[in-house]
Formats: C-alpha cells, sequence, structure tokens
C-alpha cells in the first residue's frame, strides 16, 4: 500500500537469530494499526520473526496483521515465548494487572485502620486492560505484626484469602498480580485481626460472700485493649433482671444464697462475651438482729409485740453463738423460723418474713 512499508519486504528483510532480538519499542496510547504503521521493514521483521504465527498465512496489509496480533490466543503464544520479566513490545498489553483485596463484613474501619475478624471473608480481585479476569492469577503472602519476608502463595482471581492461625493484631497481605506477559509491583493490604471480645473487671462486688446486713454495689470496666476494634456495647444484669453500672446492692432486700452479676460485652466486629460475677448471701445471728431491728424500722414489723418477740430470739442465738454453743444457737433460730411462720402477713410483712426465714434455714443448714 502507497506509504506503508510492505509486509512482504518485512519478512525477508533480516537473517537475525530470534534468540535475543526483541526490540525496545515505546509505547503510545495508538491504535495498533497506526503503531505498525509508524514502524520500519526491520522492525515489521523482528515481530513477525517473534511471532511467527502473524505471517501464516502471509497478511494481504498492515490492518489485517493487527487485526492478527491483537488476537488473545496470539498474545498469549507470544507472552509464553518470553524469556525474560521485561515488558514485550506489544503494545496489546502494555500495563500489568491490578490487584485489591475486597473485605466483607464484619469489619470496622477508625482513623484509616481496617478491623477484621476471623470470619470476615477477603476475596480477591483482579483485572487487566487485556486479559480476561479468569486468565489473571495473584501471588499472595501473609504476615503478622512485624514479620518480613516468606513465601508466596499463587491463587485463582477470585479466591478468597484465610486469617486462620494469625494471631490478633496487624496483618499484613501483600499481593502480586500477574498474567501471561506482565507482572504487577508488590503492595501491600494493611488489617487488623481482632477475634477476642472486649474484657470486663469487676471491682464490686469484691467479696464472695456478703452477710445480710451488708451493702456493695456493681462496679465494672469494659476494655477491648490497645489493638481491638473497641467496645460496641456493654449490658449488665443482676439475678436475670436488668441492672446498672454503679447500682447499690443491699443485701437486706436480697434472698439467701448465690447472685450473680453477667456483664454482656460486644466490640466493633462482633465479637462478644459474656462475664460473670458470683457471690453468696448468707446471714449471721448478728446480722439477723441488725436485719429485725432494720425492718422495725422500716415499718415492715409494725406488731410491737412481735417484733419483741422475735427480738429476744436473736439475743438469745446470738448469745449461744458467743459462747460456741451452736446446736443450742440453731434451736433457738428454729424457734424464730417458727415465730416468723406464725406471724408472716400480720405482725411482720409476708416477704420480709419469707426473706428472715430463708436466712435462718440457711444459717442452720449451713452450721454457721
Amino acid at each position: 500500500m502507497p506509504g506503508e512499508p510492505s509486509v512482504e519486504s518485512a519478512v525477508g528483510s533480516t537473517g537475525r537469530p530470534l534468540a535475543g532480538a526483541a526490540t525496545t519499542v515505546e509505547l503510545m496510547p495508538t491504535p495498533l494499526v497506526d503503531w505498525l504503521r509508524a514502524q520500519d521493514d526491520e522492525t515489521l521483521a523482528d515481530l513477525l520473526r517473534l511471532r511467527p504465527d502473524l505471517a501464516v498465512p502471509p497478511p494481504a496489509d498492515l490492518t489485517v496483521l493487527a487485526t492478527r496480533a491483537g488476537i488473545r490466543a496470539s498474545v498469549h503464544r507470544a507472552c509464553d515465548e518470553l524469556d525474560t520479566v521485561a515488558p514485550t513490545a506489544d503494545p496489546n498489553d502494555p500495563n500489568p494487572p491490578v490487584s485489591s483485596l475486597t473485605v466483607g463484613t464484619p469489619k470496622f474501619v477508625s482513623g484509616g485502620t481496617t478491623f477484621v475478624g476471623a470470619a470476615t471473608p477477603l476475596t480477591l480481585v483482579a483485572h487487566d486492560d487485556f486479559w480476561r479476569d479468569n486468565e489473571i492469577q495473584v501471588d499472595v503472602r501473609v504476615r503478622a505484626g512485624s514479620a518480613s519476608g516468606g513465601a508466596f502463595t499463587t491463587m485463582s482471581n477470585g479466591a478468597g484469602i484465610s486469617l486462620a492461625g494469625q494471631p490478633d493484631g496487624p496483618v499484613h497481605v501483600d499481593l502480586q498480580a500477574h498474567d501471561a506477559c506482565r507482572t504487577e509491583a508488590v503492595h501491600t493490604v494493611d488489617l487488623v485481626l481482632d477475634t477476642t471480645p472486649p474484657v470486663v473487671t469487676y471491682t464490686q462486688p469484691a467479696l464472695a460472700q456478703y452477710a445480710t446486713d451488708q451493702l456493695s454495689s456493681i462496679a465494672f470496666t469494659v476494655s477491648d485493649g490497645p489493638q481491638g476494634s473497641g467496645v460496641a456495647s456493654q449490658s449488665v444484669t443482676f439475678d436475670g433482671a436488668p441492672a446498672t453500672n454503679g447500682q447499690t446492692l443491699d443485701m437486706f432486700f436480697l434472698a439467701a444464697g448465690l447472685h450473680t452479676v453477667a456483664v454482656t460485652a460486644a466490640d466493633n466486629i462482633g465479637n462478644s462475651a459474656t462475664t460473670n460475677k458470683v457471690f453468696r448471701v448468707r446471714a449471721t445471728a448478728a446480722s439477723l438482729l441488725n436485719n429485725l431491728d432494720r425492718a422495725r424500722s422500716l415499718g415492715l414489723v409494725p406488731n410491737v409485740q412481735v417484733y419483741n418477740g422475735l427480738r429476744d430470739s436473736l439475743v438469745a442465738a446470738n448469745q449461744s453463738h458467743a459462747k460456741g454453743k451452736h446446736p443450742t444457737e440453731w434451736n433457738q433460730l428454729g424457734a424464730f423460723v417458727n415465730q416468723l411462720l406464725g406471724q408472716r402477713g400480720k405482725g411482720i410483712d409476708t416477704a420480709t418474713a419469707d426473706r428472715f426465714i430463708g436466712y435462718a434455714q440457711d444459717l442452720i443448714t449451713s452450721g454457721g
């Protein structure tokens, strides 16, 4: 064609061997046919010797040659035969593929830091201007903390990455995508793995056992640690009922036996745990006497004769306890119980009587 180097002359214009014959050509953002028109006969001859499939059968003109050169199978064949990692001169594939990591949920981003959990899906994504996604692979390396180096694992585009076995804290995922012709520069996706729920620390209740005339409270702190995603929520219950941090615990109003404070805390990734604090309420002869006096002051024992009778029994029980005469003490506490049963709902408030009965029976049973 006028103004174009002839394909026929290019085919036979040089006798240089194929090995080491690759020619560096400036890549230009122009259509392939225009690029071919700009080359001299020597460059076209090198192209046909490096990619002989383009010359069979001989192309009628440069438009046909450009069409053949852009066929995916032809480009793939040419790239497979390269003996160097340097970019090919073929402008069909001027750029390496670009990879990224898609982070699913749960995740939490704060201050530029991405937190992930053990179940967070991590998916490889890579694209190229020329190659299909399924013709791209990605080399992957996972490093924990300050670790460096290590081997890459080649994975399919779209594959998932597991962080199983990695410790909580910073995790670095190194990625390098490659197609048949070009390889991407290594780049890193930084994450923070958080698989641990927040930690609850109780300051109150401080004792394992409280007497029935003592006070305590619910007091705790919640922390997700320096490398956690942060506390997202917290709640507290006392014996299964909603409670609050700082709430007073008045043993006078609690039944004898075990009681439980439960704090449930979750972080921003969804790691959640419940931490319990269990304590026991148990009366003594002395605390029972104090309880009775308080009940009288609160109007819960309105009948003075009932109050005096109950008090006499408890004074006697305290005297026996002080002398170490525990069987006698228990008999006197038994008499106290019988008095309560007789005056329950009459000379003494029903709920208070039931609670005092429970105190005395638990004390007798425990041998206190």
